[in-house]
């Protein structure tokens, strides 16, 4: 099997137009899901599984980014009584997305369980 990471959307055209042996994986920035969704939907055409690294700390941590989205999400999490992070790790798993979320405290671990999303 073979894994990609980071191709920007004319290299992975390149590539899947002449590759013999599809790649399994595309690993990349789960910011890239909202700006660039196009890389999402050719990996789809392909049946190419979308892994996202960077979850809560590319998307929740960047609060001045997107304000309004932002809201949205913590809006979500009080009505749910969960974190923000879960609420994300939620939606991508409900659009088919894999993601490596990280846990550097005892609360992270448990807000990124399997029972939790």
């Amino acid at each position: 099997n073979i894994g990609i990471s980071n191709f920007e959307l004319p290299d992975l055209n390149e590539l899947l137009s002449s590759c013999k042996v599809v790649p399994q994986i595309y690993q990349g920035n789960a910011w890239q899901l909202w700006f660039r969704p196009e890389v999402l939907q050719r990996l789809r055409e392909k049946n190419v599984l979308y892994q996202a690294y960077n979850v809560v700390n590319g998307i929740v941590t960047r609060e001045s980014a997107a304000p309004r989205a932002y809201r949205v999400l913590a809006d979500v999490a009080r009505a749910k009584n969960a974190d923000v992070g879960t609420v994300v790790l939620a939606a991508l798993k409900r659009r088919g997305v894999a993601t490596i979320p990280r846990a550097s405290s005892p609360n992270h671990l448990a807000a990124n369980a399997p029972r939790a999303v």
